[in-house]
């Protein structure tokens, strides 16, 4: 991570995530690949990554997100700024990863 660090932005222990205050900020995340024996050998494997992040009227920024190594999924833009309300409320994405078979 870069510019990164791990915040509960005085919510308590329960409310952990990760923020950056800094144009330019990047973090990764390493994930296992699902385990489907078989199947996993046939062809590529499907699931779903959840974002959460707060989307806010103030202070809020754009993210990108991507994919890489085994893993795959559709590039995308984050826009944290609330612009028609002046509301701080925490959003979701939905992501969806394909995981490739490693050759043999």
């Amino acid at each position: 991570a870069h510019g990164f660090g791990p915040s509960d932005e005085g919510r308590g222990p329960d409310k952990l995530g990760y923020l950056a205050n800094d144009i330019g900020s990047s973090i990764g995340f390493c994930f296992p690949a699902p385990d489907a024996g078989e199947k996993a050998e046939r062809g590529a494997q499907r699931t779903a990554l959840w974002v959460g992040y707060l989307r806010s009227y103030e202070h809020m920024g754009r993210a990108s997100l991507g994919c890489s190594g085994r893993c795959r999924c559709r590039a995308d833009v984050i826009d944290a700024h609330e612009t028609k309300r002046s509301v701080s409320v925490t959003d979701v994405r939905r992501v969806e990863l394909v995981w490739t078979p490693r050759r043999k």
